[in-house]
Formats: C-alpha cells, sequence, structure tokens
C-alpha cells in the first residue's frame, strides 16, 4: 500500500489534536479503566461526562467520555492550531465550502463531520498564543467549545 503525499500547504495549520469525545454506555467502568489501568487523572465528573488527562498534561482535560447506551463511538475530535490567523483561515475555508461554523475570538467551532462521522473543533494553541490566561483556568467559552454538547 501506497502512503498518500503530504499537503505541504494545507489551507491552515494544525499543530497537534487537542482532545477526543467518545461515548461509554458506563462511565464508572471507563473511569476504572483508564484511571486505575492506564493513569489518567479524572479532571471532572457531571451526571453524563467524564473528562480525563495524562499527568504531563497541562491542559484541564484532552480525553472526554459522554454517557450514550447507542454503544461506543468518536463523537468529536478537538484539534489545535499554531496561530489566531489560522483559525480566520479555517473559517473563510469552511465558510467557501459551505461548511456551517462559529468563529468566536479565541475559537472556531466548526459544526461538520469527518469522514468517520465525528464531529470537529479547532481552537487555538494557548501555551503558544500570546493571549493571557489566569494559571490554571481556561475561560468558560473554552470550557463550553471542549466539553460535550
Amino acid at each position: 500500500m501506497t502512503l498518500p503525499s503530504n499537503v505541504l500547504h494545507p489551507p491552515f495549520n494544525i499543530t497537534r489534536i487537542s482532545h477526543v469525545v467518545l461515548t461509554s454506555a458506563d462511565l464508572e467502568a471507563t473511569r476504572r479503566f483508564y484511571c486505575d489501568v492506564l493513569g489518567f487523572v479524572v479532571t471532572g465528573l457531571e451526571q453524563d461526562a467524564l473528562y480525563l488527562r495524562g499527568l504531563e498534561e497541562g491542559g484541564h482535560h484532552s480525553l472526554v467520555f459522554i454517557k450514550s447506551d447507542e454503544g461506543a463511538s468518536c463523537h468529536r475530535v478537538g484539534f489545535r492550531v499554531m496561530e489566531d490567523r489560522d483559525l480566520d483561515l479555517a473559517k473563510q475555508y469552511l465558510d467557501f465550502r459551505k461548511t456551517d461554523n462559529h468563529r468566536t475570538k479565541r475559537f472556531l467551532y466548526a459544526v461538520f463531520r469527518n469522514s468517520a462521522g465525528a464531529g470537529v473543533t479547532l481552537a487555538i494553541d494557548l501555551k503558544k498564543s500570546k493571549l493571557l490566561l489566569l494559571e490554571g483556568a481556561e475561560s468558560a467559552e473554552f470550557q463550553k467549545v471542549q466539553g460535550h454538547d
């Protein structure tokens, strides 16, 4: 099998995956496995959502499970971009393709699905940006975008 060629000049620059939102029928069993076996840390727990991060991660969460009785699936994948300009370029690209999206001061919440059916969120890489955040706190807007629907 031949690997596809790299896109050297994408319409906007993604630096990394920021978080993944998966579904789970049993959040407690999911917590036990990811925390007790794999060593993740619980950073938030709601009736229908579990927020986790690795020990070395600085963000609030990188892995979210939302309760669902419909079987396991990938609900959404979040990506970080390099600069605020990349969010503007992504918005232009999505608008041109007539893809529903919402751009806020810091984030682009793109309401589109990838080929596997998962939603996609784009956000600026807060560690590399010049945006100021209080230590240990993230904006409510960021939490809303990164959280579950």
